[in-house]
């Protein structure tokens, strides 16, 4: 009888052990987050009403669907379920931001390394950096990326002082295994005439339709080392990065005509064709992947540098247009972790570069 006993007990006690173990196995997987930095370069007057209305604009498609397709759904009566990137909000584990002096080289890297500590490995972490910047030889005879992000003119980054490499940026978001670790960084790439030593830890010491980056956080793997502009157009002068004051635009435009030339076209191109990618509407089926979005931000970056030369020409804003015709378009480009840049696309043509020309070589000339 004892024997009977213990041998049902065994049974019972087994029976649990695997039932738990198969409710643990149905427990749905961690929900993925992100986890955010966006750092503002605003010391220097020259361009703080620039970077200020790029940070409105990022800032407000958090709050309210600000994608060029919410006016349209509310015009024809539906509901845009999309929402912008007022879909990410849930997701949205930590969000920071940096400016002024705060935005220091050694700040960036403190929290860097702090998201990074707190993502799990089902999360993404994403940089948003805006500030001033320069490519600089060092002593290997590499070129990299070095950003300025509290520099007070452009004259005088002093990297010497306070520059970071985005190398250093990097090494601190991958500190830890994500799923996405994404580093954005919207700035000029002239190159320095200047060796400067490297020191530890890279720091330079000189429908059914989704709005595109919500579900590209949460399903994409992988790592993208992105910038706005392109270190060497020819062997000394790497690219500016181009934006958009409009005079007497402090503050978003009541007029419905000049708001939308405001959300369309004012603070930087990099921002503009980001927000238009972000909140772009696309397939859930897409193939979310880190060389798609790089490929397809692109194309947006072209388009829109191109639509602001038509929109300065037609209101006839020769001073600003004369700087847009230095260079055909701003040229994404990817990084290593080492802040060297990946070899140029040389397959990549603008589709409106050669009509363009065409169109507009007797209005550059007169310039």
């Amino acid at each position: 009888m004892t024997r009977s006993k213990s041998s049902l007990i065994v049974l019972f006690v087994t029976a649990l052990f695997l039932s738990a173990g198969s409710l643990r196995a149905e427990e749905p997987a961690e929900k993925p987050g992100v986890y955010m930095l966006f750092v503002w370069g605003t010391n220097d007057p020259g361009v703080r009403d620039g970077v200020e209305i790029s940070r409105r604009k990022i800032e407000a498609a958090f709050v309210e669907d600000t994608s060029p397709y919410a006016s349209e759904a509310e015009h024809e009566g539906y509901y845009n379920s999309a929402g912008g990137l007022v879909a990410l909000n849930p997701y949205i584990k930590e969000k920071r931001t940096l400016e002024g002096d705060d935005a220091s080289g050694e700040n960036i890297l403190k929290n860097c390394r702090e998201l990074a500590a707190a993502a799990g490995p089902n999360d993404a972490v994403m940089v948003y950096i805006l500030c001033h910047s320069a490519t600089i030889k060092g002593p290997d005879g590499k070129r990299r990326h070095g950003l300025a992000p509290i520099a007070e003119n452009a004259r005088d980054l002093q990297l010497h002082k306070y520059g970071i490499a985005r190398g250093s940026i990097m090494k601190a978001i991958k500190s830890k295994p994500h799923r996405l670790n994404m580093l954005i960084t919207d700035s000029c790439s002239e190159s320095l005439r200047v060796n400067l030593k490297e020191c530890e830890d890279y720091a330079v010491t000189a429908c059914v339709f989704d709005p595109y980056l919500p579900p590209f956080l949460l399903k994409a793997k992988g790592n993208l080392n992105i910038h706005a502009s392109r270190p060497e157009t020819s062997s000394s002068h790497g690219e500016l990065s181009w934006g958009f004051v409009p005079f007497g635009w402090k503050e978003v435009p009541s007029d419905p005509e000049a708001r939308h030339a405001y959300e369309r076209y004012a603070g930087t191109v990099f921002t503009n064709a980001f927000l238009q990618l972000a909140q772009g509407l696309c397939n859930p089926d897409t193939d979310y992947t880190v060389d798609a979005f790089f490929r397809k931000l692109r194309l947006e970056l072209d388009d829109q540098c191109w639509e602001m030369k038509y929109y300065l020409k037609w209101t006839r804003q020769f001073a600003n247009l004369e700087h847009f015709f230095g260079q055909s378009t701003q040229t994404l480009t990817r990084y290593n972790d080492d802040s060297e840049a990946f070899p140029p696309d040389l397959e990549f043509k603008s589709k409106y570069e050669e009509a363009y020309a065409k169109e507009n070589d007797a209005d550059a000339t007169s310039l």
